[in-house]
């Protein structure tokens, strides 16, 4: 079986995208609207400036708090030693790209998650 690695989640903004250090790229959140009496959902990304051999062009006026969005991403382990020498692992959500959305799609989405 071919392995797949695909997620396409809708939200906004929570946050200006803040850049990374030597501006290898942003990181950005977003809340998923889970539905009505549902708590939303937080997702962090991390949309790098190059990855691979492709370069993207980060649009940083598309992504500002508030901001309705489409974003297309897959997940990678990112794991790490913290201060007392623990290894913590968690899943690092890495953006392939990014969409805006109108305000129209972003209510048919929360429509659809009711």
């Amino acid at each position: 079986m071919k392995s797949t690695n695909n997620i396409i989640l809708s939200g906004r903004l929570t946050a200006d995208a803040q850049p990374m250090a030597n501006e290898s790229g942003v990181r950005f959140s977003i809340a998923h609207n889970m539905g009505k009496d549902k708590p939303a959902l937080f997702v962090e990304f991390t949309y790098f400036a190059k990855n691979g051999k492709f370069t993207n062009k980060i649009d940083t006026d598309l992504l500002k708090k508030g901001t309705p969005v489409l974003v297309h991403a897959f997940m990678r382990p990112d794991n790490y030693t913290n201060a007392e020498g623990k290894t913590i692992s968690k899943v690092q959500y890495i953006v392939k790209k990014v969409e805006a959305i109108t305000a129209e799609e972003a209510e048919q989405a929360d429509e659809q998650a009711e």
